[in-house]
């Protein structure tokens, strides 16, 4: 099955047919793939994942790319808020895929352990209990995770994603998770 709209993953084709995904949030679910697959090198199934799908059952599955992943999740979490609040979860994920670079490129292997450590330590704890400190530790991980699971290391951030990132953390909006 082909996509409804061309650059919205077939999964959410349903959604958009019973008006869930309004204009302004398809825009951004198109642009954050448009990002994340800009950045991401790995697949979120890799290329032999993939093809033992496809010999198994005759067909990849819907959701292949970090982009494919990102856009369905957002979706599917997050169609009832406001497009105001919607292209703000969709700006943090950008903004996430940016600081996992920074924070993680060239980074030597005992800090990776190190932050997966700590995230683990915290995620035995209730997230509604979490410290203020924890909830960074917790937040870290998920960074690195990204990094890792994306194949981020050899990522060159662009000039307009420079730009973006410096300018989102001048008016204050980035926020845990």
């Amino acid at each position: 099955m082909s996509a409804m709209i061309q650059g919205i993953n077939p999964e959410l084709d349903d959604m958009v047919r019973r008006g869930q995904l309004g204009g302004k949030k398809i825009t951004a679910l198109y642009n954050l793939k448009k990002i994340v697959e800009r950045y991401a090198v790995n697949g979120f199934i890799s290329e032999e994942e993939g093809n033992d799908l496809k010999s198994r059952y005759g067909t990849l599955p819907n959701i292949v790319t970090w982009g494919d992943y990102f856009q369905t999740e957002i979706a599917s979490r997050y169609f009832d808020r406001s497009d105001e609040e919607f292209l703000k979860i969709t700006s943090t994920v950008r903004f996430d895929i940016i600081a996992s670079i920074k924070i993680f490129k060239n980074k030597p292997e005992q800090f990776f352990k190190i932050v997966e450590r700590d995230g683990y330590d915290v995620m035995g704890i209730p997230c509604e209990k979490w410290t203020e400190d924890q909830a960074e530790k917790a937040h870290l991980q998920i960074l690195m995770r990204y990094y890792l699971n994306m194949g981020l290391e050899n990522a060159e951030i662009s000039a307009e994603d420079e730009e973006y990132f410096q300018s989102f953390t001048e008016i204050g909006v980035v926020q845990a998770g």
